[in-house]
């Protein structure tokens, strides 16, 4: 694991222990896939987000789905949510 991974992970974290309502889940595989839609590739999603009531879903991969999330709900330096 590089520098650049741990610190997307520590950032990660840190914007996880930030959020005063976030509901993280692990999906099982059933129902109907997903499709990438940059690849056409088909694949089931392993994780849901919910984060102040906003749903996070359809994402292939865990980093990218709390990714997505802390776009849309960005932290400052100290760990305190900018919305």
């Amino acid at each position: 694991m590089n520098n650049s991974s741990i610190e997307q992970d520590a950032n990660r974290y840190r914007w996880i222990k930030a959020q005063a309502k976030l509901d993280l889940r692990t999906n099982y595989t059933n129902g109907e896939p997903w499709t990438n839609t940059e690849t056409g590739r088909k694949f089931y999603p392993s994780h849901q987000l919910a984060v102040n009531g906003t749903g996070f879903n359809g994402i292939e991969h865990l980093d990218d789905l709390i990714d997505s999330a802390m776009k849309m709900y960005p932290i400052d330096g100290d760990g305190i949510p900018q919305i």
